[in-house]
């Protein structure tokens, strides 16, 4: 559970205990809980696409929207934090102050875009 609560914003149980030593035990477990997102996204892709009705560019639409909610943009805010840090720094140092840094710059902005954009496409 450990991982699956670290990836996502899926609630854990009142009895499971989180520690983060779990975390680093739990490594192995990163592609299964990848592949269970997997399948939830092809749940949703499906069920807008075969039950609602919904042309296949909307679904996949949906189901990328469906997976930022669920990781809480997760990896996509490592993107933006690592295309500023490259983008604006001069020197490791001020790389590192960027990304550490809570906004999204300019080069952050314009990688999220494009990830987006190419995701969508």
């Amino acid at each position: 559970f450990t991982i699956l609560i670290f990836i996502t914003t899926i609630p854990a149980p009142s009895w499971v205990d989180l520690h983060p030593g779990f975390l680093m035990r739990g490594m192995s477990y990163f592609p299964v809980v990848g592949s269970f997102l997997g399948l939830m996204y092809s749940i949703v892709f499906d069920f807008c696409c075969h039950s609602l009705g919904l042309p296949c560019d909307i679904s996949g639409c949906m189901m990328i929207v469906f997976g930022l909610y669920i990781t809480a943009c997760f990896h996509e805010d490592g993107l933006a934090d690592s295309a500023d840090g490259v983008g604006g720094g001069w020197s490791k140092s001020q790389v590192l102050k960027i990304m550490t840094d809570s906004r999204v710059g300019t080069f952050g902005c314009a990688a999220l875009s494009v990830f987006l954009l190419v995701k969508v496409l």
